[in-house]
């Protein structure tokens, strides 16, 4: 991504600008407009050894390079001068007041202890200890960081600002990186390269700032969606103290003067892995925003996670809707009560990443989650974890991966509605039963009807049909209720190609008027097990299969072509396969395998290579 501090004016349709949303962290008013900024690069005078570096992603750098000098253990005796290694840089400083000055340093925990001081004061020393702020990975354990060196009074004019090198880090090595300094009149909160008041202005965040994603009108009682995959927003609101309520989902935004948030461009859905400036960010937040035609007053509205890692608050309008704690698994929230219809709502996620779940109380030589936030992506074996974090490539996904890592839907309902239908077929019984979760968004209690249609996937033809029964759901409640019947001869679900299928239609009725209607696709199949042998629909298969097909299918369609001239009958359901490339969100492959008659084992987040020690371990 690259920056600009060049003014320019971009003319856009006034259809495509996004009407000015300020819940919060809208503006950078708590940022310093006074301010000094030096590149470390510019010394007064050359340091012996010194070099201006683009290193790594250099991308993240102030200017584009830092100012770097490395020692091993063996090389430090003898390689560090009298007096140590000394850079001096001018501040010309504007105004008379209190400044913060801060240093953007390199190496994590291991970095040489720097000393600094202002024209002939005292030497302060900042070790490695230290902890700094806003963390950014320029290559695998080699990172960039601010570090706040002291509040300080100074008179206008011309200042020296110091910096000395005279031990090496606590590991032996004598590594000296140094980006830039800034001194700010009033409180800074650094955010990578950037300056006080700038923010990222590369075309695509400019693009960012204002897409608008709209629900379709309604249809009657039939429910309407949109799904929320595009550009997005996305800020790093990083946290001081991991430790403090770690495990806890965020619970209120922060206020621009609180934390100037820097919005960037992101897609949704994908890891935040993906972007170099959210590597090692661990807390975030997510917005979009969503127009709701007007005709949809007095529905109900859910949230269609597919999946997200790991600690997720959804605030909408500004207000706080609802947390989950989850690794990748799909989960709803109903939004009701927070949905404007006939405005643009604004939609804010914060996510605390799975670095938050390090079990550092039980495991680990390290007992504090800053010491690991600079942990690289490829070295999370022997780090333990209270989630399903890692091992978990054989699950619903990578757990390391974080953020929004599955698209995000929002749904048009009736004031009651189906939330969640679980269908239960028993092919010995000839029996159907399904378990349905009714939603009541309304302020009084109400009293529903729910009736279920079994309709036939390839004809349309409704071939049972089952209940209706009464139910009464409390305000602002859910409440389950079981519609079942017995049938003679539904068509089964068999693993082969293009096999049987239906849709459990699911009414939810007031005074005989339809609300809601939900459509669940299922088979009507039944698996048991029987002494070593698997039997679906009372018959033993045989299964076999070695663990994925040859090559890269082009699509889900090629990838099931191969699987079948394999002469395989069953597959590992794991995100780590062929098809994972082509349908990576579990919820599309598993009705893939339904609509392809593909039979298999679903894997857990703990499965794979290292569950043996990782269950094991007490």
């Amino acid at each position: 991504m690259g920056y600009s501090r060049t003014l320019f004016v971009l003319v856009l349709p006034v259809a495509l600008l996004l009407p000015a949303l300020c819940t919060f962290g809208g503006a950078l008013g708590a940022e310093p407009t006074t301010y000094v900024w030096v590149e470390a690069e510019t010394p007064l005078a050359p340091a012996p050894g010194f070099q201006a570096e683009a290193f790594g992603k250099a991308n993240l750098l102030s200017g584009g390079q830092w100012y770097r000098q490395s020692f091993s253990k063996e090389q430090v005796a003898g390689a560090v001068p009298e007096g140590g290694f000394v850079l001096a840089y001018a501040l010309d400083v504007p105004q008379a007041g209190q400044y913060e000055l801060w240093a953007r340093v390199g190496m994590e925990w291991v970095r040489a202890p720097l000393e600094w001081r202002l024209n002939e004061g005292e030497w302060t020393r900042s070790g490695p200890e230290v902890q700094t702020t806003n963390v950014m990975e320029l290559a695998e354990w080699n990172e960039i960081a601010w570090l706040k060196l002291s509040d300080v009074a100074l008179p206008a004019g011309r200042a020296t600002l110091q910096i000395r090198y005279r031990e090496p880090g606590n590991d032996g090595r004598m590594l000296m990186c140094l980006d830039c300094f800034a001194l700010t009149l009033g409180h800074f909160v650094p955010e990578g390269k950037l300056k006080p008041g700038e923010t990222y202005e590369a075309f695509a965040d400019v693009v960012a700032a204002r897409p608008v994603f709209a629900l379709p009108p309604t249809n009657g009682v039939a429910r309407t969606q949109v799904k929320l995959t595009g550009t997005w927003q996305v800020a790093r609101w990083d946290d001081p103290d991991m430790d403090v309520g770690a495990t806890e989902p965020v619970q209120a935004l922060p206020t621009p003067d609180e934390y100037p948030l820097r919005w960037m461009d992101i897609r949704v859905p994908s890891s935040l892995w993906n972007k170099d400036e959210t590597v090692f960010a661990h807390r975030v937040i997510y917005r979009t925003a969503v127009n709701v035609p007007r005709e949809h007053a007095g529905r109900g509205f859910k949230l269609h996670f597919s999946g997200t890692n790991w600690l997720a608050s959804v605030f909408v309008n500004g207000q706080l809707a609802g947390t989950h704690r989850g690794v990748w698994v799909p989960w709803d929230l109903d939004v009701t009560p927070y949905i404007r219809p006939g405005q643009v709502n604004e939609l804010a996620i914060a996510i605390k990443g799975p670095y938050y779940a390090v079990d550092v109380a039980n495991y680990g030589q390290e007992k504090d989650l800053d010491r690991y936030r600079n942990r690289p992506r490829s070295r999370q074996d022997w780090v333990y974890f209270i989630e399903p974090i890692y091992p978990s490539t054989k699950g619903d996904g990578d757990g390391i991966d974080y953020g929004i890592v599955n698209p995000v839907t929002l749904v048009s309902v009736g004031p009651a509605y189906a939330e969640d239908v679980f269908a239960k077929p028993s092919v010995a019984k000839h029996r159907l039963e399904a378990d349905i979760a009714v939603r009541n968004t309304s302020a009084a209690e109400r009293k529903l009807q729910v009736a279920c249609e079994a309709v036939n996937e390839k004809t349309g033809q409704v071939e049972k049909a089952f209940g209706p029964i009464d139910v009464t759901v409390p305000a602002n409640a859910t409440t389950t209720a079981t519609v079942s019947g017995d049938w003679a001869d539904p068509k089964l679900w068999w693993p082969v190609p293009n096999p049987d299928l239906y849709r459990l239609r699911t009414t939810i009725s007031e005074a005989g008027k339809p609300v809601d209607i939900q459509e669940e696709l299922f088979g009507f199949r039944e698996v048991t097990i029987d002494g070593t042998g698997i039997l679906i629909n009372g018959v033993r298969r045989n299964f076999w299969n070695w663990v994925d097909v040859e090559g890269r299918p082009s699509s889900a369609e090629d990838w099931a072509a191969r699987w079948r001239a394999e002469k395989d009958r069953c597959i590992r359901f794991s995100t780590d396969l062929s098809i994972s490339r082509v349908l990576p969100c579990r919820e599309d492959q598993l009705e893939f395998y339904d609509r392809n008659g593909i039979a298999g084992r679903l894997c857990s987040m703990i499965d794979g290579m290292f569950i043996n020690r990782v269950l094991g371990r007490g």
